[in-house]
């Protein structure tokens, strides 16, 4: 079923899905809107809270937006954002944010504005819309359990018919991309169903006609496509309806039907994406009926107007085959045969059809040399095979049995072909009165190459990879086992097992498909309550939490006196919990706390209904039910949790006078908790919140001597260093880690605790102090991990402190003692921007040389700066060498930039040697990814490569983008200014070119920019 495999996101269903970009039409427009955005009687920047300015900026964003101008819309909208948070179309400014960033396809920044309409305006009309858009969002990204659970919120949570058809038609996409077409199919039919106006409602019937296909429903796919054909006679799908209902037909085996509906799709559309296939199916139709002189026509018209084809060669093979058959053109056919290379999936084919077509023509010589070439210079088993099979036909039907019992034989090697070889080369051996080797062959060929017997085997193989935790591999065997097992207590054991397996290997999705294999082959089996429950953890731990609710649910309800009714309760209330729906799981968890009382599981309960009270911000509540799990569950395993969270309910409130006081109970009730530790951190952060630093040293003192091996220990000395710092007493703050490490000598970690005094001074930039430090490391820990980082350190802090031949002694150290660690790279790259300050430029490429072939982080670092030396010196080949490696390396660089910059420079080097897409295309991929000051850098290229190259509109947008999307970067949006003035000059807009360096100057401060604005300002007005 090739043609109804194609995937339903590149069908024609998708095309409502796909984002319309609304170009500015010319300069002058863009100009214009230049214009407005700085004439000051519109500016956003006018008084907040005035009416008549809200309403007024509120009407320009709109007409940007419905103008298409979105990117300056958008800057229009946060503006607005900004200066009216008050405003009663603030969740619509929002929303409508989020729609500009989607039109632009940056994705992760429209969700965060749709996060924000369903965090701030949960009672918004947008609320819906917003979740359907995230669901849309992340359906293009692939992350489907995201978009499913938006979509389906959309759908629940929206009054408005076209939104809820919308996430319907979407979340029948979704299934689509999961592969679950009959939870596609339910999507699809409630769209058009449910909401027959709603614009997607006959891709919505397409899409469930397709699905039935995919589920190989050929039937229902056929009448769904008639229904819609029926239903919406001028729907712009019904060519393509058309032609599915061929292919429908075509594997109902209604072959004539089906050439009939294909010769139809052809006559409604020029398309080739539909006529394509249907002269493709339309030929094999007729083949299948005993019409090969009408397929041969269809064949003939298919290679006429598709000659390069998606079927191309399937049909030269298919055309041959029926002109040998025929005996018509032999030469013909070898002509079409000649033209499929040995690297095309159709040569083997073509090559087994030559030899027939020698065959026909009495050629037998070239048909045997033919066969033989293929079984020995074939490299796939199954076509050696298959060449052999053939060969054994061919010297069956010329009466050479003894050869072609050789050749079955030598075919039966395949798996696949074992049982009709064999029985071949029976009737060969037979043919040649070889009756005991024909009883032989005969035997082989019923009988199974592996049995039931192996179960066994199959089974105590799975135990043992279970027992040495391959989960993941015993699934696989288990699977197996399931499939031979004889008896039904050995196949449900196997099933079961097999899903366990998956569950336990975390692969959440197929333990979930093998659970409910278990419960649809054994509903009644021993381990039936233990795989509906599994399906549930399954979905759980794999973020359905939606699914995993109902299905808990249905465990509640089909197993109400199970021993694990309480984990289903639970788990049940924590889906709720994690999809943020804190309302059901309030009352989910109420009622496991009620049926649970007298079990550990109602502390959990409790504890829960106290969280989600907390995150519901129904502070007195949450306390209260904290309060209760101490009263009622003191010794259970959540209560000293229970105790810590009160803490943090009054800290989260600012109330850090009973903050403390709780979190000094964690200590006295529990000393012994986990807890422990993290409440006298806690409660030191409490009292640093309310100025009260002494009392703060105190409590992080205390986690240091109390708890020397906490995590929190690393956070307590910063802490320390903080208070100290702010009371003045600096040289107090140096000391505390030495006295920490004084006192803990023998930690495992001391002397990544003891470095935290060389960051303290680091991030302080006391250099003389850090290189103090950094040589007392050194010399206190000479076999430390952290020996290559202090070194690379103590160079830098040479080089800050003005000492370049002790930083290049410190480098060179680290490079002849660790040569293998990744900080000898970074150091010779550090020595050569040392070298090439001296001008010695020779030391620095060798440096660089050395460094770039370090396969590590620093390595495109080096890299990099490698393709800057070879520009600077002129080479431009070794610079472009280098730069490509870097911007192909496969590793992230230490600043995050490298790759980005390389990038940038490359682009340059493309621009000069005439490859223009190319410079645009890579300045692009950085731009348009990276919001720092490189991605400004490279979007500005953009720009300068678009007007370089006489392409004047994009040229403009691209200056835009400069100054609306780099914005927090005041030089580079200048720079964008003048160079889009430049633009206009070179275009002949020299009016506008005036207005816009008028009002650059006018607007920014004198400075180096404003005074190249005004020379050449004052250039154009004197021509």
């Amino acid at each position: 079923m090739r043609a109804l495999q194609v995937d339903l996101e590149v069908s024609l269903i998708n095309s409502l899905l796909d984002y319309k970009f609304v170009k500015m039409k010319n300069v002058q427009a863009v100009i214009f809107s230049i214009m407005v955005l700085a004439a000051p009687s519109v500016s956003l920047c006018q008084v907040a809270g005035g009416t008549v300015a809200e309403q007024q900026d509120y009407t320009f964003a709109m007409g940007l937006y419905r103008d298409g101008q979105y990117p300056i819309a958008l800057q229009q909208f946060k503006s607005f954002i900004n200066h009216y948070p008050g405003s009663h179309h603030i969740d619509e400014v929002t929303f409508l944010a989020g729609e500009c960033l989607l039109q632009e396809r940056m994705f992760d920044s429209a969700l965060s504005y749709y996060q924000r309409v369903m965090e701030q305006f949960p009672g918004s009309h947008y609320f819906a819309q917003s979740e359907l858009r995230s669901g849309e969002i992340y359906l293009q990204l692939k992350k489907l359990g995201k978009a499913e659970r938006l979509l389906k919120n959309a759908l629940a949570n929206s009054g408005d018919n076209s939104v809820k058809g919308e996430a319907s038609y979407k979340l029948g996409q979704l299934f689509v991309a999961r592969g679950d077409y009959n939870n596609a199919i339910k999507y699809f039919d409630l769209t058009y169903q449910g909401y027959p106006k709603s614009e997607f409602a006959d891709y919505a019937m397409y899409g469930a006609a397709w699905s039935y296909g995919k589920l190989s429903q050929f039937a229902e796919s056929k009448k769904a496509f008639a229904a819609l054909l029926a239903d919406y006679p001028n729907t712009k799908l019904r060519a393509d309806a058309v032609e599915k209902m061929g292919e429908c037909d075509f594997f109902l085996a209604n072959y004539r039907e089906a050439s009939n509906e294909f010769s139809n799709a052809i006559s409604l559309t020029k398309n080739s994406e539909i006529v394509e296939p249907s002269l493709y199916y339309r030929g094999r139709a007729f083949m299948a009926v005993g019409e090969p002189d009408s397929a041969g026509i269809s064949f003939e018209e298919y290679l006429d107007q598709f000659p390069s084809g998606d079927h191309s060669q399937e049909v030269r093979v298919l055309y041959s085959t029926i002109l040998i058959s025929a005996r018509s053109d032999i030469p013909e056919a070898l002509r079409l045969l000649a033209q499929i290379k040995p690297d095309d999936p159709m040569y083997f084919n073509a090559r087994l059809e030559t030899a027939r077509a020698y065959e026909a023509s009495g050629d037998r010589d070239s048909a045997e040399s033919t066969l033989l070439q293929l079984a020995s210079s074939s490299k796939a088993e199954s076509q050696v095979a298959r060449s052999y099979f053939e060969l054994g036909k061919f010297y069956f039907q010329n009466k050479s049995y003894g050869q072609s019992q050789e050749a079955f034989l030598l075919a039966s090697k395949y798996p696949a072909l074992y049982a009709e070889a064999m029985k071949n080369a029976a009737v060969s051996a037979a043919a040649a009165s070889d009756y005991a080797n024909a009883k032989l062959y005969f035997l082989n060929a019923i009988s199974k190459l592996k049995g039931a017997q192996s179960v066994k085997a199959h089974f105590d193989y799975a135990a043992s990879l279970y027992a040495s935790r391959d989960f993941a591999g015993a699934a696989q065997i288990y699977t197996t086992a399931a499939d031979i097992a004889p008896t039904d207590s050995e196949k449900s054991q196997a099933l079961y097992m097999a899903a366990e397996s998956s569950y336990r290997a975390g692969m959440y999705k197929r333990a979930t498909a093998d659970y409910q294999e278990y419960l649809k082959s054994y509903p009644a089996g021993d381990h039936a309550e233990s795989a509906a429950l599994g399906i549930g953890y399954s979905l759980y731990f794999s973020d359905h939490f939606a699914e995993a609710a109902k299905t808990f649910q249905n465990f509640i309800n089909r197993y109400p006196s199970s021993p694990m009714l309480s984990d289903a309760y639970l788990r049940m209330g924590d889906c709720y919990y994690y999809a943020k729906d804190f309302q059901r799981a309030l009352d989910i968890y109420k009622s496991a706390a009620s049926s649970f009382a007298g079990d550990t599981s109602a502390a959990y309960a409790w504890y829960q209904i106290g969280q989600t009270y907390f995150q519901l911000g129904q502070y007195t509540q949450s306390l209260s039910a904290f309060q209760f799990v101490i009263g009622k569950y003191a010794s259970s395993y959540v209560a000293p949790e229970a105790r810590y969270a009160i803490g943090w309910v009054y800290f989260s409130e600012k109330d850090y006078t009973d903050a403390i006081s709780n979190f000094s109970r964690v200590t006295e009730d529990y000393p012994s908790s986990d807890v422990a530790a993290r409440a006298i951190y806690s409660k030191g952060d409490s009292y640093y919140n309310s100025g009260n630093y002494e009392s703060a040293l105190i409590n992080y003192r205390q986690l240091l001597e109390k708890y020397p091996t906490s995590q929190y220990v690393d956070n307590a000395i910063v802490g320390m260093q903080y208070c100290l710092t702010i009371l003045g007493r600096t040289q107090e703050a140096e000391r505390v880690i030495d006295d920490f490490v004084k006192n803990h000598p023998n930690l495992p970690n001391v002397d990544r605790i003891y470095y935290k005094k060389v960051e303290y001074a680091l991030n302080q930039k006391h250099y003389p102090e850090a290189k103090r430090d950094l040589r007392e490391f050194l010399a206190k820990f000479p076999h430390s991990a952290l020996v290559p980082k202090s070194l690379y350190n103590l160079g830098n802090v040479e080089v800050h402190l003005g000492n370049s031949q002790e930083a290049i002694q410190d480098f060179r150290k680290l490079i002849s003692t660790l040569p293998s660690s990744d900080y000898t790279t970074a150091s010779q790259v550090k020595l050569a921007e040392i070298y090439s300050g001296e001008t010695n430029y020779a030391k620095a490429e060798k440096l660089l040389n050395e460094a770039a072939a370090a396969s590590n982080d620093y390595g495109t670092t080096a890299q990099v700066d490698l393709g800057k030396l070879y520009l600077q010196r002129g080479d431009t080949l070794r610079a472009e060498s280098n730069l490509s490696k870097a911007a192909l390396s496969q590793t992230d660089s230490v600043n995050d930039g490298d790759k980005a910059e390389a990038k940038v420079l490359l682009s340059g080097i493309y621009f000069d040697k005439g490859r223009v897409a190319d410079a645009i295309s890579l300045a692009n991929s950085v731009a348009k990814t990276r919001d720092d000051i490189i991605g400004a850098e490279a979007q500005l290229h953009v720009a300068e490569y678009y007007c370089a190259s006489g392409d004047s509109s994009d040229a403009v947008l691209a200056f835009l983008r400069v100054k609306y999307v780099f914005s927090s970067f005041p030089d580079m949006v200048a720079r964008s200014q003048l160079g889009l003035a430049r633009c206009l000059v070179k275009y002949g807009n020299i009016s506008d070119a005036k207005s816009l360096l008028e009002e650059f100057i006018k607007e920014r401060s004198p400075d180096a920019f404003t005074r190249t604005a005004r020379e050449e300002l004052n250039k154009l007005n004197s021509r």
